[in-house]
Protein backbone atom coordinates (compact mmCIF):
# COMPACT_ATOMS: atom_id res chain seq x y z
CA UNK A 1 0.00 0.00 0.00
CA UNK A 2 1.29 3.57 -1.01
CA UNK A 3 1.12 6.38 1.55
CA UNK A 4 0.06 8.82 -1.30
CA UNK A 5 -3.36 9.35 0.47
CA UNK A 6 -1.90 11.31 2.87
CA UNK A 7 -0.57 14.24 0.65
CA UNK A 8 -2.68 17.32 1.63
CA UNK A 9 -4.55 15.39 4.48
CA UNK A 10 -5.64 17.91 7.25
CA UNK A 11 -5.87 16.71 10.85
CA UNK A 12 -8.65 17.52 13.11
CA UNK A 13 -7.60 20.62 15.41
CA UNK A 14 -6.02 19.64 18.56
CA UNK A 15 -6.58 22.28 21.52
CA UNK A 16 -4.22 22.09 24.22
CA UNK A 17 -3.61 24.44 27.42
CA UNK A 18 -0.25 25.56 28.06
CA UNK A 19 -0.21 24.50 31.87
CA UNK A 20 2.27 25.02 34.83
CA UNK A 21 2.33 22.22 35.71
CA UNK A 22 3.13 20.39 32.31
CA UNK A 23 6.28 22.84 31.65
CA UNK A 24 7.40 22.13 35.18
CA UNK A 25 7.53 18.63 34.36
CA UNK A 26 9.28 19.22 30.63
CA UNK A 27 11.53 21.35 32.23
CA UNK A 28 12.97 18.88 34.56
CA UNK A 29 12.88 16.18 32.03
CA UNK A 30 15.23 18.21 29.71
CA UNK A 31 17.55 19.61 32.41
CA UNK A 32 16.58 23.34 31.68
CA UNK A 33 16.30 25.66 34.13
CA UNK A 34 13.08 26.27 36.26
CA UNK A 35 13.86 29.60 37.61
CA UNK A 36 13.98 30.78 33.99
CA UNK A 37 10.53 29.11 32.86
CA UNK A 38 8.12 30.09 35.32
CA UNK A 39 6.04 32.62 33.11
CA UNK A 40 6.39 30.92 29.65
CA UNK A 41 7.76 27.52 28.11
CA UNK A 42 11.46 26.95 27.15
CA UNK A 43 11.67 27.07 23.47
CA UNK A 44 12.00 23.16 22.98
CA UNK A 45 8.57 22.85 24.59
CA UNK A 46 7.64 22.86 20.89
CA UNK A 47 8.27 19.61 20.50
CA UNK A 48 6.01 18.40 23.40
CA UNK A 49 3.13 20.54 21.82
CA UNK A 50 4.27 18.58 18.20
CA UNK A 51 3.90 15.23 19.65
CA UNK A 52 0.29 16.34 21.18
CA UNK A 53 -0.93 16.42 17.19
CA UNK A 54 1.63 14.01 15.65
CA UNK A 55 0.04 10.94 16.85
CA UNK A 56 -3.13 11.77 14.55
CA UNK A 57 -0.84 11.12 11.63
CA UNK A 58 1.87 8.40 13.29
CA UNK A 59 -0.90 6.23 14.98
CA UNK A 60 -3.19 6.48 11.89
CA UNK A 61 -4.78 2.90 10.85
CA UNK A 62 -3.31 2.74 7.54
CA UNK A 63 0.37 4.27 8.71
CA UNK A 64 0.41 2.21 11.77
CA UNK A 65 1.76 -0.69 9.79
CA UNK A 66 4.89 1.41 8.28
CA UNK A 67 5.96 2.39 11.96
CA UNK A 68 8.40 -0.51 12.65
CA UNK A 69 10.72 1.77 11.27
CA UNK A 70 10.16 5.30 12.73
CA UNK A 71 12.85 8.09 11.92
CA UNK A 72 12.70 11.85 12.74
CA UNK A 73 14.90 12.74 10.08
CA UNK A 74 14.90 16.87 10.13
CA UNK A 75 12.53 19.48 12.09
CA UNK A 76 12.08 23.20 11.88
CA UNK A 77 10.08 25.49 14.29
CA UNK A 78 9.43 29.12 13.60
CA UNK A 79 7.96 31.81 16.30
CA UNK A 80 6.50 34.54 15.37
CA UNK A 81 4.97 35.45 18.79
CA UNK A 82 5.15 34.34 22.41
CA UNK A 83 4.10 31.16 24.09
CA UNK A 84 2.81 31.68 27.50
CA UNK A 85 1.90 29.60 30.51
CA UNK A 86 -1.53 29.32 30.81
CA UNK A 87 -2.61 30.34 26.71
CA UNK A 88 -5.35 27.61 25.17
CA UNK A 89 -3.50 26.68 21.48
CA UNK A 90 -5.51 24.99 18.61
CA UNK A 91 -2.47 22.57 17.16
CA UNK A 92 -3.91 22.42 13.18
CA UNK A 93 -1.92 20.09 11.62
CA UNK A 94 -1.54 17.92 8.10
CA UNK A 95 0.88 16.45 5.10
CA UNK A 96 1.69 18.28 2.50
CA UNK A 97 4.46 16.10 0.93
CA UNK A 98 5.19 12.32 0.74
CA UNK A 99 7.93 10.57 -1.29
CA UNK A 100 8.37 6.54 -1.16
CA UNK A 101 11.49 4.89 -2.60
CA UNK A 102 12.43 1.43 -2.18
CA UNK A 103 9.63 0.59 0.75
CA UNK A 104 10.97 4.07 2.55
CA UNK A 105 8.41 6.34 2.95
CA UNK A 106 9.34 10.44 3.60
CA UNK A 107 6.29 11.93 5.22
CA UNK A 108 6.55 16.12 5.54
CA UNK A 109 3.96 16.58 8.55
CA UNK A 110 3.79 20.36 9.12
CA UNK A 111 1.81 21.71 12.55
CA UNK A 112 0.81 25.10 13.54
CA UNK A 113 -0.10 26.53 16.72
CA UNK A 114 -2.58 29.25 17.01
CA UNK A 115 -4.06 31.55 19.44
CA UNK A 116 -7.49 33.72 19.03
CA UNK A 117 -6.58 33.24 15.36
CA UNK A 118 -2.43 34.23 15.87
CA UNK A 119 0.21 31.80 14.58
CA UNK A 120 2.35 31.72 17.40
CA UNK A 121 4.73 28.84 15.91
CA UNK A 122 5.09 27.16 12.73
CA UNK A 123 6.66 23.23 12.35
CA UNK A 124 7.53 21.02 10.34
CA UNK A 125 8.94 17.56 10.91
CA UNK A 126 10.52 14.83 8.32
CA UNK A 127 9.66 11.42 9.10
CA UNK A 128 11.03 8.38 7.63
CA UNK A 129 8.62 5.52 7.62
CA UNK A 130 8.58 1.87 6.20
CA UNK A 131 8.06 -1.10 7.60
CA UNK A 132 11.24 -3.16 7.80
CA UNK A 133 15.10 -1.64 8.15
CA UNK A 134 16.45 -1.08 5.09
CA UNK A 135 20.51 -2.78 5.15
CA UNK A 136 22.22 -4.78 7.74
CA UNK A 137 22.00 -4.42 10.88
CA UNK A 138 24.72 -2.33 13.12
CA UNK A 139 26.17 -4.50 16.18
CA UNK A 140 23.98 -4.80 18.78
CA UNK A 141 24.12 -2.02 21.40
CA UNK A 142 23.95 -4.07 25.23
CA UNK A 143 21.73 -1.54 27.24
CA UNK A 144 23.42 0.19 30.30
CA UNK A 145 21.94 0.44 33.62
CA UNK A 146 18.68 1.72 33.85
CA UNK A 147 20.42 4.72 35.59
CA UNK A 148 23.68 5.58 34.28
CA UNK A 149 23.96 9.07 32.89
CA UNK A 150 27.02 11.11 32.64
CA UNK A 151 27.39 14.68 34.59
CA UNK A 152 25.12 17.36 32.80
CA UNK A 153 25.82 21.03 32.75
CA UNK A 154 22.84 23.26 33.76
CA UNK A 155 22.51 26.18 30.96
CA UNK A 156 23.66 29.49 31.89
CA UNK A 157 23.34 33.10 30.81
CA UNK A 158 26.46 34.41 28.68
CA UNK A 159 27.37 37.34 26.13
CA UNK A 160 28.27 35.46 22.34
CA UNK A 161 30.37 38.41 21.97
CA UNK A 162 32.78 36.56 24.60
CA UNK A 163 32.48 33.75 22.99
CA UNK A 164 29.85 30.07 23.42
CA UNK A 165 30.32 27.61 26.15
CA UNK A 166 30.01 24.18 25.06
CA UNK A 167 27.11 22.14 27.31
CA UNK A 168 27.38 18.70 28.53
CA UNK A 169 24.49 16.73 28.58
CA UNK A 170 23.64 12.85 29.21
CA UNK A 171 20.37 10.69 29.58
CA UNK A 172 19.92 7.44 31.10
CA UNK A 173 17.17 5.09 30.21
CA UNK A 174 15.20 5.85 33.03
CA UNK A 175 15.18 10.11 31.87
CA UNK A 176 13.87 8.80 28.29
CA UNK A 177 10.89 7.21 29.95
CA UNK A 178 10.95 10.60 32.08
CA UNK A 179 10.95 12.89 28.88
CA UNK A 180 8.61 10.67 27.05
CA UNK A 181 5.54 10.98 29.58
CA UNK A 182 6.58 15.05 29.55
CA UNK A 183 6.54 15.30 25.86
CA UNK A 184 4.25 12.61 24.48
CA UNK A 185 6.71 11.00 22.16
CA UNK A 186 6.50 7.43 23.10
CA UNK A 187 7.79 6.09 19.80
CA UNK A 188 8.97 2.61 21.43
CA UNK A 189 12.80 3.03 20.01
CA UNK A 190 13.36 5.08 22.87
CA UNK A 191 12.35 2.51 25.67
CA UNK A 192 12.09 -0.96 23.99
CA UNK A 193 15.40 -3.15 22.59
CA UNK A 194 13.29 -5.12 20.70
CA UNK A 195 11.52 -2.09 18.85
CA UNK A 196 14.69 -0.46 18.71
CA UNK A 197 16.61 -3.39 16.72
CA UNK A 198 13.64 -4.31 14.94
CA UNK A 199 13.70 -0.72 13.61
CA UNK A 200 17.24 -0.99 12.37
CA UNK A 201 19.28 0.82 15.42
CA UNK A 202 21.74 -0.66 17.34
CA UNK A 203 19.78 -0.06 20.74
CA UNK A 204 17.66 2.16 22.65
CA UNK A 205 17.99 5.36 21.45
CA UNK A 206 17.42 9.09 23.10
CA UNK A 207 15.01 11.05 21.40
CA UNK A 208 15.68 13.50 18.91
CA UNK A 209 13.85 16.02 20.56
CA UNK A 210 15.69 15.95 23.97
CA UNK A 211 19.03 16.03 22.57
CA UNK A 212 17.09 19.16 20.52
CA UNK A 213 16.14 20.75 23.22
CA UNK A 214 19.65 20.70 25.18
CA UNK A 215 20.59 22.30 21.55
CA UNK A 216 18.39 25.47 22.25
CA UNK A 217 19.18 25.11 25.42
CA UNK A 218 22.65 26.43 24.55
CA UNK A 219 21.27 28.77 22.09
CA UNK A 220 18.85 30.38 24.37
CA UNK A 221 20.75 31.11 26.93
CA UNK A 222 22.56 34.00 24.69
CA UNK A 223 19.39 36.20 25.31
CA UNK A 224 17.37 36.69 28.78
CA UNK A 225 13.98 36.94 26.37
CA UNK A 226 11.38 35.11 27.23
CA UNK A 227 11.00 33.96 23.70
CA UNK A 228 14.69 33.84 23.01
CA UNK A 229 14.70 31.87 19.81
CA UNK A 230 13.00 32.59 16.25
CA UNK A 231 13.83 29.65 14.05
CA UNK A 232 15.47 26.60 14.27
CA UNK A 233 16.11 23.73 12.05
CA UNK A 234 17.86 20.60 12.77
CA UNK A 235 19.09 17.67 11.13
CA UNK A 236 19.20 14.16 12.90
CA UNK A 237 22.38 12.38 11.78
CA UNK A 238 23.56 9.85 14.03
CA UNK A 239 21.81 8.66 17.24
CA UNK A 240 22.15 9.42 20.52
CA UNK A 241 22.57 6.74 23.00
CA UNK A 242 21.51 6.69 26.59
CA UNK A 243 23.83 6.81 28.96
CA UNK A 244 26.63 8.55 26.72
CA UNK A 245 27.48 12.24 26.92
CA UNK A 246 27.22 14.50 24.71
CA UNK A 247 28.83 17.68 23.66
CA UNK A 248 26.84 20.96 21.87
CA UNK A 249 28.73 23.52 20.52
CA UNK A 250 27.50 26.60 18.56
CA UNK A 251 28.94 29.32 16.31
CA UNK A 252 27.89 32.86 16.99
CA UNK A 253 27.80 34.72 13.34
CA UNK A 254 26.71 38.45 13.49
CA UNK A 255 23.87 40.25 14.08
CA UNK A 256 21.16 40.84 11.66
CA UNK A 257 17.63 42.65 11.77
CA UNK A 258 17.91 41.77 15.97
CA UNK A 259 18.82 38.68 15.64
CA UNK A 260 22.09 36.57 15.42
CA UNK A 261 22.92 33.46 13.72
CA UNK A 262 24.24 30.19 15.79
CA UNK A 263 25.58 27.05 13.98
CA UNK A 264 24.88 24.33 16.02
CA UNK A 265 26.45 20.81 16.24
CA UNK A 266 25.73 17.44 18.89
CA UNK A 267 28.92 15.28 19.03
CA UNK A 268 28.64 11.92 20.84
CA UNK A 269 31.12 9.78 21.40
CA UNK A 270 33.12 11.63 18.13
CA UNK A 271 29.96 11.39 15.80
CA UNK A 272 28.08 14.06 14.35
CA UNK A 273 24.64 13.65 16.44
CA UNK A 274 22.78 16.69 15.32
CA UNK A 275 23.44 19.61 13.16
CA UNK A 276 21.84 22.77 12.92
CA UNK A 277 21.01 26.40 12.90
CA UNK A 278 19.06 28.80 15.37
CA UNK A 279 18.21 32.57 14.99
CA UNK A 280 18.41 34.18 18.29
CA UNK A 281 17.02 37.63 19.31
CA UNK A 282 19.94 39.83 20.07
CA UNK A 283 20.30 42.14 23.19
Amino acid sequence: MSLEFLTDLDFPVVVRRVSAEKVAEYVAATGDDPQRWHAAPPPSYAGALLFAAAPQLLEHPDVAPYTAVLVHLDQTFRWHAPLTIGLSVELRSGVTRVRSRAGAHFVTYVMDVVADDVTILESSSTFLLGDAPAGELPDERPEPPIRLRHESDAPETYDAADGVPSLVKSASRHDLVRYAAASGDFNPIHFDHEAARGAGLAGVVCHGLLVTAWATQLAGSASSSTSPIRELTVRYREPVYPGEPVVVDAQAGEIDDGVRRFDLTVTADERTAITGRALVVAE
